[in-house]
């Protein structure tokens, strides 16, 4: 393994982090980590996430999507007045109930449950799946897990979001503290970004799954931009 690469399951972490992220801040930029050195994103970068989900999924009236790791339904909410349905689903229960709560609509139904457990053949009628900047809170073989689950549709469309690049790392831990910072989160098992992922292992993870996959660059407004990229997988 190389320095700063990562294989544990972490999902026990992150789901209690959210849980208590949920209880701990009345933000909801805050409650999903939509923060810039510790403070909420300015809202021009929500409407950047927004359109981005929009433009790169093509989505429209008639559409009837899944959102997977929709947290409190911050993003949610917004995609339900551009789709038909949306079927949401999150692992920490603490966000769905801010969700149904400060999310909804009449459009939207929201699931507590862990994202590669998903029976995805349950939703017939969905083409498009939104999973918008989470791949992070698993690791490289949950991610095989759920694109397994995902194969057994007939079509479909995922556009996976924020994904931060391995290759890339030291470019956002760019100081000796940073680096250092890092280094000590893996070591206490308490990860501060998540699994950074490589484009050639999900470029096989594609293809062993059947599916086809698009990498795409990040609008350059975008916050992010300097660390991660996004792509699609469909079929």
């Amino acid at each position: 393994m190389g320095e700063g690469e990562q294989i544990k399951d972490y999902t026990k972490f992150w789901k209690e982090h959210f849980d208590h992220n949920a209880q701990k801040y009345n933000s909801m930029l805050k409650q999903v980590d939509m923060t810039i050195n510790g403070q909420d994103v300015p809202e021009d970068q929500v409407k950047l996430r927004v359109e981005s989900i929009i433009r790169n999924l093509n989505l429209n009236q008639s559409d009837e999507i899944i959102d997977l790791c929709c947290g409190n339904g911050l993003l949610t909410k917004r995609i339900s007045y551009f789709v038909k349905k949306i079927y949401a689903f999150d692992f920490s229960g603490k966000l769905i109930e801010v969700a149904m709560k400060e999310s909804s609509a009449p459009n939207i139904l929201y699931f507590v449950k862990d994202v590669t457990d998903i029976d995805f053949l349950s939703f017939k009628s969905v083409t498009k799946i939104n999973f918008y900047s989470c791949i992070q809170y698993i690791n490289i073989e949950k991610f095989n897990k759920l694109l397994t689950n995902l194969a057994k549709m007939e079509k479909v469309t995922m556009y996976v979001s924020n994904v931060p690049d391995k290759h890339k790392i030291w470019d956002y831990y760019d100081t000796p503290e940073k680096k250092e910072f890092y280094l000590q989160s893996i070591k206490k098992n308490q990860p501060h970004i998540g699994t950074w992922y490589e484009k050639d292992e999900l470029k096989e993870l594609a293809k062993i799954n059947g599916f086809n996959i698009e990498f795409l660059e990040i609008e350059k407004e975008r916050n992010t931009s300097y660390y991660r990229f996004d792509f699609l997988v469909y079929k």
